[in-house]
């Protein structure tokens, strides 16, 4: 007596049709009723009947007519937050299912989607459920300089002369891979947060992560850059940074990305290695 409405393959729910609705009005408990559901099971029925009513048009207008959508905001303070990285105009089913992903387990957290390519409408059914989710335009050359204006050393001037290069070197055959790999370690170091590519899927709460990131071989001789959670200003990151604008090399695909990160935590005690990943507990590498 009810059908799923799909809010993506992690916000389904049972949304009961008008016929079964009754019913359970009929035999609702009046005198006990059951408590009512946890913030992140209500935020699921929410989207989920949402859903369902944005597929009507008539329903759609009315709903924004008397102010039922845009859902509130969520608080997002204090909480986790997320960032990717985008180069599309549009998301395909696997980044939605990323972002849906995060959300599901992290429904109070804020989403940072930079791209200077993505349409907004791809977000807007986040944002009129109420989700923490924004685009942000950047220049490599801002973020370059926010994160290495307070360093002193070489890497400064290393920056600078990396950034006047920008324009030979963007034109490389790797560059639309290598400029999110530089863009994601420079996002890190000035905010704090996790990094995930938009193909990621999350299974469970990253809450407990604090400066760890993942590896790509199953014997862990190669680290990867497609999950990072890290702390803000944490030299692991600024190492990383050092090496990109120091040594950059666009002749190969994974040299500014898990190569980079496996020679920076190959020469010392800035990272170390967590090999049991089940279950997901804090590990805290500095």
């Amino acid at each position: 007596p009810s059908q799923h409405i799909a809010f993506g393959m992690f916000h389904t729910v049972d949304f009961p049709i008008t016929a079964a609705s009754s019913k359970l009005i009929a035999s609702f408990s009046w005198d006990k009723p059951p408590r009512n559901p946890k913030p992140e099971i209500l935020y699921r029925l929410q989207a989920s009947a949402w859903e369902h009513i944005r597929r009507d048009v008539g329903l759609r207008e009315t709903a924004r007519t008397f102010g039922t959508v845009p859902l509130p905001e969520k608080n997002s303070t204090g909480k986790l937050r997320f960032f990717q990285v985008y180069t599309t105009s549009s998301m395909n089913i696997r980044n939605r299912r990323s972002l849906e992903s995060i959300l599901y387990h992290h429904p109070e957290s804020a989403v940072t989607l930079f791209s200077n390519t993505l349409d907004p409408e791809e977000i807007s059914y986040f944002i009129e459920l109420g989700y923490v989710v924004r685009i942000v335009p950047y220049t490599l050359t801002d973020l370059l300089t926010q994160a290495i204006d307070s360093e002193r050393g070489a890497i400064k001037m290393y920056a600078a002369a990396f950034a006047r290069r920008l324009p030979l070197v963007s034109t490389g055959e790797y560059w639309y891979s290598h400029e999110t790999d530089l863009i994601r370690l420079l996002i890190l170091y000035i905010e704090g947060g996790v990094y995930l590519d938009t193909d990621v899927i999350v299974l469970r709460n990253m809450n407990s992560l604090k400066n760890v990131l993942a590896t790509q071989e199953d014997d862990y001789s190669t680290l990867n850059g497609a999950v990072l959670a890290f702390e803000a200003k944490n030299v692991f990151l600024l190492e990383c940074i050092r090496e990109f604008v120091m040594a950059y090399n666009g002749n190969a695909w994974a040299e500014n990305g898990p190569d980079l990160l496996t020679r920076v935590a190959s020469r010392g005690s800035l990272a170390c290695k967590n090999t049991d990943p089940e279950p997901m507990v804090q590990t805290d590498c500095h």
